[in-house]
């Protein structure tokens, strides 16, 4: 589409970074503007628990979910 092709390694690389990004981003903006509750917020990113939710946040954002 733009006249060049990006290799494969590139975009193994920066896709899940971008996903992680993605699901912190999303997470920040449920937390501070929805009604939703934690646990519905984890399940619509994808997370079987609020646990492994508060984790991923915790690790990756340096973030503890209900301190956003």
């Amino acid at each position: 589409i733009l006249g060049f092709e990006v290799p494969l390694n590139l975009i193994l690389v920066y896709l899940p970074l971008n996903i992680i990004a993605f699901t912190l981003s999303s997470g920040k903006e449920l937390l501070s503007t929805s009604q939703l509750s934690i646990s519905e917020i984890a399940y619509a990113l994808n997370f079987e628990t609020v646990s492994q939710f508060s984790t991923f946040f915790h690790e990756e954002g340096g973030l503890i979910s209900l301190e956003i």
